[in-house]
Protein backbone atom coordinates (compact mmCIF):
# COMPACT_ATOMS: atom_id res chain seq x y z
CA UNK A 1 0.00 0.00 0.00
CA UNK A 2 1.03 3.62 -0.79
CA UNK A 3 0.56 5.97 2.04
CA UNK A 4 0.70 9.41 1.72
CA UNK A 5 1.86 12.16 4.60
CA UNK A 6 0.58 14.99 4.86
CA UNK A 7 2.58 17.90 6.51
CA UNK A 8 0.74 21.28 7.92
CA UNK A 9 1.92 23.77 9.10
CA UNK A 10 0.35 26.63 10.73
CA UNK A 11 2.15 30.08 10.65
CA UNK A 12 -0.72 32.18 11.96
CA UNK A 13 -1.23 33.80 8.37
CA UNK A 14 -3.74 31.28 7.59
CA UNK A 15 -7.14 32.70 8.68
CA UNK A 16 -8.65 28.75 8.53
CA UNK A 17 -8.76 26.75 11.56
CA UNK A 18 -5.98 24.06 11.68
CA UNK A 19 -8.72 21.67 13.00
CA UNK A 20 -9.92 21.40 9.45
CA UNK A 21 -7.04 19.02 9.30
CA UNK A 22 -8.09 17.11 12.10
CA UNK A 23 -9.73 14.39 10.20
CA UNK A 24 -6.86 13.86 7.51
CA UNK A 25 -4.60 13.21 11.02
CA UNK A 26 -6.49 10.67 12.14
CA UNK A 27 -6.34 9.14 8.79
CA UNK A 28 -2.89 9.08 9.04
CA UNK A 29 -2.68 8.49 12.76
CA UNK A 30 -4.70 5.18 11.71
CA UNK A 31 -2.76 4.08 8.89
CA UNK A 32 0.84 4.55 10.53
CA UNK A 33 -0.92 2.23 13.93
CA UNK A 34 -2.26 -0.74 11.56
CA UNK A 35 1.20 -0.43 9.69
CA UNK A 36 3.21 -0.69 13.09
CA UNK A 37 0.48 -3.37 14.46
CA UNK A 38 0.68 -5.69 11.03
CA UNK A 39 4.28 -5.83 11.35
CA UNK A 40 4.29 -6.96 14.98
CA UNK A 41 1.90 -9.21 14.00
CA UNK A 42 3.84 -10.71 10.94
CA UNK A 43 7.02 -10.88 13.71
CA UNK A 44 5.37 -12.95 15.99
CA UNK A 45 3.53 -15.13 13.84
CA UNK A 46 7.02 -15.47 11.28
CA UNK A 47 8.83 -16.31 14.69
CA UNK A 48 6.29 -19.10 15.96
CA UNK A 49 6.05 -20.46 12.11
CA UNK A 50 9.93 -21.17 12.72
CA UNK A 51 9.23 -22.65 16.15
CA UNK A 52 7.04 -25.03 14.71
CA UNK A 53 8.82 -25.86 11.73
CA UNK A 54 12.00 -26.45 13.46
CA UNK A 55 9.99 -29.02 16.15
CA UNK A 56 7.80 -31.05 12.90
CA UNK A 57 10.64 -31.38 10.15
CA UNK A 58 13.94 -32.30 12.18
CA UNK A 59 17.01 -32.82 10.77
CA UNK A 60 15.79 -32.03 7.29
CA UNK A 61 15.06 -28.07 8.32
CA UNK A 62 18.42 -27.19 6.63
CA UNK A 63 17.25 -28.49 3.49
CA UNK A 64 14.32 -26.88 3.40
CA UNK A 65 16.04 -23.60 4.16
CA UNK A 66 18.28 -24.01 1.44
CA UNK A 67 15.04 -24.77 -0.84
CA UNK A 68 13.70 -21.29 -0.27
CA UNK A 69 16.57 -19.14 -0.27
CA UNK A 70 17.36 -20.95 -3.88
CA UNK A 71 13.88 -19.84 -4.83
CA UNK A 72 14.28 -16.53 -2.92
CA UNK A 73 17.23 -15.76 -5.16
CA UNK A 74 15.03 -16.15 -8.20
CA UNK A 75 12.49 -14.84 -6.99
CA UNK A 76 14.03 -11.37 -7.50
CA UNK A 77 12.80 -11.97 -11.36
CA UNK A 78 9.33 -12.06 -10.85
CA UNK A 79 9.17 -8.57 -9.86
CA UNK A 80 11.63 -6.27 -11.10
CA UNK A 81 9.79 -3.25 -9.46
CA UNK A 82 6.78 -3.79 -10.78
CA UNK A 83 4.56 -3.76 -7.86
CA UNK A 84 5.90 -0.15 -6.91
CA UNK A 85 5.32 0.85 -10.36
CA UNK A 86 1.89 0.01 -10.42
CA UNK A 87 1.26 1.92 -6.76
CA UNK A 88 2.24 4.98 -8.01
CA UNK A 89 0.28 4.59 -11.51
CA UNK A 90 -3.15 3.80 -9.71
CA UNK A 91 -1.50 6.75 -7.05
CA UNK A 92 -1.51 9.27 -9.49
CA UNK A 93 -5.05 8.72 -10.72
CA UNK A 94 -5.21 6.25 -13.62
CA UNK A 95 -7.68 3.50 -14.60
CA UNK A 96 -7.81 1.19 -11.69
CA UNK A 97 -8.77 -1.67 -14.09
CA UNK A 98 -6.41 -1.02 -16.45
CA UNK A 99 -2.96 -0.95 -13.91
CA UNK A 100 -4.39 -4.16 -12.35
CA UNK A 101 -5.28 -5.94 -15.30
CA UNK A 102 -1.51 -5.10 -16.35
CA UNK A 103 0.38 -5.45 -13.91
CA UNK A 104 -1.79 -9.01 -13.13
CA UNK A 105 -0.14 -10.34 -16.24
CA UNK A 106 3.54 -8.53 -16.18
CA UNK A 107 3.52 -10.95 -12.96
CA UNK A 108 2.06 -14.00 -14.31
CA UNK A 109 4.71 -13.73 -17.21
CA UNK A 110 7.76 -12.89 -15.00
CA UNK A 111 6.83 -15.35 -12.57
CA UNK A 112 6.78 -18.20 -15.48
CA UNK A 113 10.08 -16.77 -16.41
CA UNK A 114 11.44 -17.11 -12.73
CA UNK A 115 9.92 -21.07 -12.53
CA UNK A 116 11.50 -21.58 -16.08
CA UNK A 117 15.20 -20.08 -14.63
CA UNK A 118 14.86 -22.32 -11.30
CA UNK A 119 14.22 -25.22 -13.15
CA UNK A 120 16.92 -25.49 -15.49
CA UNK A 121 19.71 -24.46 -12.63
CA UNK A 122 18.27 -27.29 -10.95
CA UNK A 123 18.94 -29.46 -13.73
CA UNK A 124 22.15 -27.80 -14.54
CA UNK A 125 22.87 -28.96 -11.25
CA UNK A 126 21.56 -32.41 -11.46
CA UNK A 127 23.51 -32.94 -14.66
CA UNK A 128 26.49 -31.73 -12.98
CA UNK A 129 26.70 -33.87 -10.21
CA UNK A 130 25.72 -31.42 -7.31
CA UNK A 131 22.81 -33.08 -6.82
CA UNK A 132 22.31 -36.55 -5.73
CA UNK A 133 19.86 -38.15 -7.74
CA UNK A 134 18.07 -40.21 -4.87
CA UNK A 135 17.17 -36.71 -3.23
CA UNK A 136 16.37 -34.64 -6.73
CA UNK A 137 12.17 -35.14 -6.22
CA UNK A 138 12.02 -36.50 -2.75
CA UNK A 139 9.77 -33.94 -1.64
CA UNK A 140 7.62 -35.39 -3.96
CA UNK A 141 7.32 -39.07 -3.37
CA UNK A 142 6.95 -38.07 0.66
CA UNK A 143 3.77 -36.76 0.14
Amino acid sequence: MAYRFYYYVHDGEDKQSPRRHRGKRKVLVHKYVMNAISKIVASGVSFISLMVMTRYVGDQYGIMMWGMSFVAVFNAVSDLGFHTANIKSVAEGRDQNACFSSYFAVKMILTAIMVVVSVISISISAMGGHVERERRFRWLRSS
